[in-house]
């Protein structure tokens, strides 16, 4: 009988579809997997087990959906903000902030409409602070038109000469008509709150004292005051959102739009744009629903009467819209097209690319090389194919946009040979990855460049995108725990840089203990090269230890009542339950590492080849033999499939016995536990807390001809 050996050298692919079973002759399916479950592919070829996920906090409610935006202050801070349960909630290294220790938070207990009565109005600025006059009255107060609510103020008074204290006033007109006097601050920060009697109402400060000294009188968070808005759960799935310096840009076609100042020392506010020249268009319930900067302006877009419109700012000025001949001016643009086409987002580059529900543009000065100005401005469809209001990501010169019906994710990419830009399809060959269709994706770009996509049924799904090596590589992630029955439910996510390597951030749904809960999560780095065995992180929703060695480990009542995994000093323990929100260990662990487990599957394509009669294809085939190519890997079973495995032996004589397996690089081969049959399928699992990377398998094949 013919025998073959094929090689799988990488699985550059991913998971392929299920309608590519008999495309052997495709030049991807050697490189493909029919199964790929908590595996990353690299884009060197192998495939790696994801890290297991790190539990940080609950959601701020049980009961809402969270959405999680990631803000990027510097190189050394960023953050991740958790919007939703009347809140907006903050993370930072790898933790939630606090302050006093509750939560530092921007929250008005309901956000419902009777909490949109701030706005923001010009502040006279002398140094970045708010200035007093000469007679130490603030020279235009904060208007709030609501009454019977009650409201906050956060303020900050900066020693100086001269100033002993002030005097906090409200009064029904700018002029000052006091209706609380004589209420004196120190120095420092103050936080105030009052409930308006009339409407509107002016908050004001004057100076009991001194002469004012702008350059040390000041609001807290640079003029800023904390103001509520009407955000609801049911409208965080379309905010959109820009980012320049310090100031994160809010937009959503339901509220008005807002920027939230990241202020140092876990202090924020979310303050409703006073613009300058604010389009008379704009209204309740007809505001832009995307934005982005570009060419130093601020761009809005997308309102429901105007969907098709585009508003810039005046140069280098975020904050003005006022409108002129002058090519520093505000720019409005209304794209002319054959049908209603609302615009869902856009993505800067070396052009302005704009997605809209029924096509891509790109918008550009009207010469080559000419910045956009209001009398030089041309907007070009390029591609039909029409966008999903997801915010795309750009890599490169390369934005990956989500299509209309949400189940292909393409590139839109400039194309030399026909001087126009194209979108290839990147699910091509993996359209049953995105069924259901893709609600949110995330980028993360170290250590490997990969799209993340949150699945509308809650199916976190990863793409390995390396264009210059043309990797395109779909794999699913299924993570520890249950829901309702069903597997856990990934409900957003979002990335920011940390130390090394980007974070992955996760809100996740799961039935822990009979309840529903929310937990904010990040994926771990599982094991870098270079660190010990007992640092392997590969369980979800789990927690580290680490200390003097002991048996009984506390602080998991996130999971009472669940069945967790155990890596104790780098060997794995059995399976024990969280009780009274601890477990108790066999043996005196110094490091432990405890959470749900999760399995991983790399299941390659059927094996082809070897049979001089043409292909083996449905000949009765036996595999008796695999060979895997292994990198720092233990717990890794092998068979024909999922039910029927069997656990390599990767100790070695050198192995001291008591202690656990050092992880194994190398090859191994086994005797492989299947019979004749026409398939050839080869299935590699596990789901023990230990680091796996496969680089290559290598099967010996008879084939009956």
């Amino acid at each position: 009988m013919p025998r073959f050996t094929p090689i799988l050298t990488n699985f550059t692919a991913g998971e392929l579809s299920p309608r590519l079973e008999g495309r052997v002759d495709l030049a991807r399916y050697a490189n493909g997997c029919r199964t790929l479950q908590n595996m990353l592919v690299h884009p060197h070829g192998g495939a790696g087990r994801r890290g297991g996920t790190r539990h940080v906090a609950a959601a701020r409610s049980a009961a809402v959906r969270p959405r999680l935006i990631p803000f990027e202050f510097s190189e050394t801070q960023a953050y991740v903000l958790e919007f939703g349960a009347a809140s907006i909630r903050f993370f930072a290294d790898q933790g939630q902030i606090v302050a006093a220790d509750t939560d530092a938070a921007i929250t008005n207990g309901t956000f419902d409409s009777d909490l949109s009565g701030w706005t923001a109005v010009s502040v006279t600025q002398s140094s970045g602070r708010a200035a007093f006059a000469a007679s130490g009255t603030l020279t235009q107060a904060v208007a709030h038109t609501k009454t019977g609510v009650e409201h906050v103020l956060r303020f900050q008074v900066v020693a100086a000469p001269g100033i002993d204290s002030l005097v906090l006033r409200v009064g029904t007109t700018s002029g000052g008509q006091e209706i609380l006097s004589d209420t004196t601050f120190s120095h420092g920060r103050h936080c105030w709150s009052f409930t308006p009697t009339a409407s509107p109402m002016y908050v004001q400060f004057r100076q009991s004292a001194g002469t004012p000294d702008l350059d040390n009188v000041a609001f807290i968070d640079d003029g800023a005051v904390e103001v509520q808005t009407p955000y609801g759960a049911n409208q965080l799935a379309s905010l959109s959102y820009a980012q320049s310096a310090d100031v994160l840009y809010l937009a959503n076609p339901n509220i008005p739009p807002y920027k939230l100042l990241r202020l140092g020392n876990a202090r924020w506010s979310l303050v409703q744009i006073g613009f300058t020249g604010t389009p008379s268009e704009w209204a309740v319930g007809n505001y832009p629903s995307a934005v982005t900067f570009y060419e130093q302006r601020l761009y809005w877009a997308g309102t429901p009467n105007q969907p098709q419109t585009l508003w810039g700012s005046k140069n280098g000025d975020f904050e003005n819209l006022t409108t002129g001949a002058n090519d520093d001016d505000a720019v409005k643009y209304t794209i002319a097209t054959d049908q209603v086409n609302a615009i869902r987002w856009l993505s800067p580059g070396a052009r302005l690319a704009i997605g809209t529900a029924g096509g891509e543009f790109v918008a550009a000065g009207s010469g080559v090389d000419e910045a956009i100005t209001p009398s030089s401005i041309r907007i070009v469809r390029q591609t039909t194919y029409g966008s999903k209001a997801v915010r795309p990501v750009r890599i490169g010169n390369v934005v990956l946009f989500v299509q209309r019906q949400g189940r292909k994710v393409r590139e839109f990419v400039y194309a030399f040979e026909s001087d126009a830009y194209v979108g290839p399809d990147l699910t091509l060959l993996a359209e049953h990855a995105t069924l259901g269709g893709i609600a949110e994706t995330a980028y993360q770009t170290e250590p490997d460049s990969i799209l993340w996509a949150v699945r509308s049924d809650g199916t976190l799904l990863g793409m390995t995108y390396e264009r210059e090596q043309q990797v395109v590589a779909w794999h699913r992630h299924v993570l520890g725990g249950s829901f309702a029955g069903g597997a856990a439910v990934v409900e957003s996510v979002a990335v920011i840089p940390g130390d090394g390597r980007d974070e992955l951030w996760l809100a996740v749904k799961r039935t822990v203990n009979g309840s529903t809960v929310r937990h904010i999560e990040f994926m771990t780095a599982g094991l870098e090269d270079d660190a010990a065995q007992a640092d392997a992180f590969f369980v979800d929703a789990g927690l580290t230890y680490s200390g003097a060695p002991a048996t009984t480990i506390s602080g998991l009542n996130h999971l009472e009542g669940e069945t967790v995994s155990i890596l104790a000093d780098g060997a794995v323990l059995p399976d024990t339950t969280v009780s009274g929100g601890q477990v108790t260990l066999p043996v005196a662990a110094a490091k432990a590492q405890i959470g749900l487990p999760h399995t991983w599957v790399l299941a390659p394509m059927r094996l082809d080849g070897g049979n001089p009669a043409g292909t083996a294809q449905g000949k009765r085939k036996r595999i008796e033999a695999v060979t895997m190519r292994l990198y720092r890997s233990l717990g890794v079973a092998v068979g024909p499939d999922t039910a029927n495995l069997d656990m390599l032996s990767l100790r070695t004589s050198a192995d001291p016995m008591g202690d656990p397996p050092d992880l194994f690089t190398g090859d191994v081969e086994v005797a492989f536990n299947d019979g004749w049959g026409r398939d050839g399928l080869i299935v590699l699992s596990g789901s023990q807390p230990l680091p796996v990377t496969v680089l290559a398998i290598m099967a010996d094949v008879k084939v009956s001809v």
